[in-house]
Parts: C-alpha cells; sequence; structure tokens
C-alpha cells in the first residue's frame, strides 16, 4: 500500500499548508483567497482551485507549498507522517500503513457520526425554538454548546460530546 493511498488531500491541506478544509471547500493558499474557491474530490484525494486552476493530490500539495520535487515531497510525506517508505522496510512497513489506514478509517467513521449527530441536533434545536418564547433558553445554550464540542478541534473534546449526545438525546 502506497502513502498516497493512506493519506487524504484534506489532512495534507492541514498538516502542510496550514489550510482548513469544510465540507470539502478551502480558501486557496497560494493566493489571497477570501471565499473558499478550492474544492477536495469526494474521495479525497485530489484538490483543486477554480480561481488560480491549481489542482492535484498530496504530492502537489507539498510541491507547491514547499516548492520541492516530486521525489522530495514524497519523501517528505514519509518522514513527516514518520511512515517507513515500503522500498526500504518490507513487511514491518506495510504493516505500519496498515495501521495508519485502519486509524484514518476509524477516524473517517467517527468524524461520520459526529457530522450525523451535529445534523440531527442542529434539527432538533431548530423544531424546540422555532416558536420559542424564552422559557428554553437554558436547553438553547446547552444544546449550542454540544454543537460547539462537536466541532471541536480536540479529539478527547469531541469524544466526550459524542457520549453526552447519546446519552442525553439517544443519537
Amino acid at each position: 500500500m502506497m502513502i498516497r493511498d493512506l493519506l487524504t488531500v484534506s489532512q495534507v491541506l492541514q498538516d502542510i499548508a496550514g489550510v482548513k478544509v469544510k465540507n470539502r471547500q478551502y480558501a486557496c493558499w497560494l493566493h489571497s483567497d477570501r471565499h473558499p474557491s478550492g474544492r477536495v474530490s469526494r474521495d479525497d484525494k485530489r484538490f483543486k482551485c477554480f480561481q488560480c486552476g491549481v489542482g492535484g493530490t498530496i504530492f502537489d500539495v507539498v510541491m507547491l507549498t514547499l516548492n520541492v520535487s516530486f521525489i522530495e515531497a514524497k519523501k517528505y510525506l514519509y518522514q513527516y507522517y514518520n511512515i517507513t517508505p515500503p522500498e526500504t522496510g518490507g513487511r514491518e512497513a506495510k504493516l505500519q500503513l496498515k495501521r495508519l489506514r485502519e486509524e484514518r478509517e476509524l477516524e473517517a467513521a467517527f468524524n461520520e457520526k459526529v457530522n450525523s449527530i451535529y445534523i440531527d441536533l442542529a434539527a432538533m434545536h431548530r423544531a424546540l425554538f422555532k416558536y420559542d418564547d424564552g422559557s428554553l433558553e437554558h436547553i438553547s445554550y446547552a444544546l449550542q454548546e454540544l454543537m460547539n464540542e462537536l466541532m471541536s478541534n480536540d479529539p478527547k473534546r469531541r469524544v466526550e460530546a459524542v457520549r453526552a449526545a447519546e446519552k442525553w438525546w439517544g443519537c
């Protein structure tokens, strides 16, 4: 298994280029971009900016950000993510790549669950407070805080928010 199969463009954009990807959209880091003009493919393997026309794969993110060649970009990704290249690592490298892929799959499944819970909570929030006279303000605040925790960058806070949502509402 190759490194391109393990890493996502969103992850590399965030880690290497410092670009936040939300809903498969990003503000291009190669030019002054106020509004997200870049998109990530559904499989999270390619990107393209529709303003400047630049696009590519995880290797292109590194090549464009660090101004290096393809070979240097590939080596950089292996080093940055602490992965032993399969050519030099043999069986141990393949196992390491497999573990990393499994971690990414678990992370993707968790993120899918977080998004699902967030959508359910947002719908409940809208339904409960559509005709609210202010008497449910404390519940509105609690729901909003829970939704904020679900979108936190801290994995521990997100896990706790999922547990709280499941316990509180049975999501």
